[in-house]
């Protein structure tokens, strides 16, 4: 007959579960007011412009050719910058993204792409 001890039977254990935080009434304002921004609107103008611009328009403007993950906004809009004005946007390969995300918030350098696309 089997010995059955702790080690053999942890399985029986309940997984912990990682607890949600919770979420501050501000933080759940900002979420509904982003997802108003985010229309039916914009994703038509999302899909228009990538159409216009398959490529990173940054990567692009450094001599390389890379395929556009994403629309992004220049200027955030949040920040002010127009949600649905076609000149506050640009199509990004996601590396650009990233370094560009980092610029706005004050980590990356001013010469955008030339660490990663190397």
């Amino acid at each position: 007959m089997a010995h059955i001890t702790k080690r053999s039977v942890t399985w029986l254990k309940p997984k912990t579960e990682t607890v949600p935080q919770p979420v501050s009434e501000d933080s759940k304002e900002q979420m509904r007011e982003t997802s108003k921004l985010y229309t039916w609107k914009w994703a038509k103008l999302r899909q228009y412009y990538r159409s216009l611009h398959p490529l990173c328009e940054r990567c692009e403007s450094l001599g390389r050719i890379r395929p556009a993950a994403l629309v992004h906004h220049r200027v955030p809009v949040k920040s002010g910058g127009g949600l649905l004005d076609v000149d506050n946007l640009e199509a990004l390969c996601s590396d650009c993204h990233t370094i560009r995300h980092k610029e706005l918030r004050g980590i990356g350098g001013s010469k955008v792409g030339e660490a990663r696309h190397q």
